[in-house]
């Protein structure tokens, strides 16, 4: 992983920038895009770093923006993981808006409508088709 800066980290994997995660503090948004196909292992190790990175530098995310136009593949057991170990551990520390750019891959696309489901009122989740769409919606969510 590389740390651009206190509000910014990228990961790589054999070269290949796979996810990037910035952070706007005056919005308490998280922006995490996603890049091409990616291992599940390899997915959670990057949230598990992105978690660490953030508490480091005292991220206080109340939203986050995930872009996954740029996935390929499933992901449904990364839900499961997410569902059970890692998303109540941040709505414990607030977390309450998720918007998603959903991907144009049809497994990808099956993935997050399964993320959906699987998340059920544990935060407000929207998913859009373009960036800028789902932009505008997060941050007219209240901190």
């Amino acid at each position: 992983y590389k740390q651009i800066n206190t509000q910014h980290i990228q990961g790589f994997f054999e070269d290949n920038l796979f996810c990037e995660c910035q952070y706007k503090e005056d919005e308490k948004l998280s922006i995490l895009s996603w890049y091409g196909y990616i291992a599940e292992n390899i997915i959670i190790d990057a949230y598990i770093n992105m978690g660490i990175f953030a508490k480091q530098n005292n991220w206080h995310v109340i939203k986050t923006l995930t872009n996954i136009s740029k996935i390929e593949g499933s992901f449904h057991k990364i839900n499961e993981w997410l569902v059970k170990n890692y998303l109540p551990k941040m709505v414990e520390r607030g977390f309450k808006y998720s918007a998603i750019v959903n991907s144009k891959d049809f497994f990808s696309i099956l993935a997050t409508e399964d993320q959906a489901d699987l998340i059920d009122g544990l935060y407000v989740n929207e998913i859009f088709d373009n960036y800028e769409e789902a932009y505008q919606w997060i941050i007219t969510q209240p901190i």
